[in-house]
């Protein structure tokens, strides 16, 4: 990995900084030794691929759940450079079939498909489309 950078202390945008992996580290402090700071939310909004400046496709992708691990209820993202049968199944570790379409048309674009509320656990989301078969693992925690 490389060196680390400079602090960052509020929203900004990190084009440049990262590149496919990062590393993050919280800092936290008080002024008041009787207290211990808590860290009760964190969030990181990373579009490697620069999906949401741009709403078309220039290629099939299956993005997959977002954010991974994820809680509550799912969706699935993907991509298509033009309209396109998508078959999308989801399975549990054990290969069980959770979710799965007969095969739905989908226009140009990006779309999210919602899946409901899964129970915690680890799960495969396969998509085809035409030549194009993908498969992700994604985690559901409470």
């Amino acid at each position: 990995m490389d060196s680390e950078s400079e602090p960052v202390y509020e929203p900004c945008n990190l084009s440049g900084l990262l590149d496919r992996y990062f590393q993050y580290k919280i800092a936290m402090a008080s002024d008041n030794p009787d207290f211990t700071p808590t860290l009760y939310d964190f969030t990181l909004n990373w579009d490697p691929q620069g999906i949401e400046d741009d709403p078309y496709s220039s290629e099939i992708i299956l993005q997959g759940v977002m954010p991974n691990p994820t809680c509550g209820s799912v969706s699935v993202r993907f991509g298509l450079p033009e309209p396109s049968l998508v078959i999308l199944s989801v399975f549990d570790l054990s290969g069980r079939l959770i979710y799965g379409n007969q095969g739905d048309e989908y226009s140009i674009g990006f779309h999210d498909v919602q899946l409901g509320d899964l129970s915690p656990g680890i799960y495969f989301c396969r998509m085809i489309s035409g030549d194009f078969i993908a498969t992700q693992q994604f985690v559901v925690i409470e």
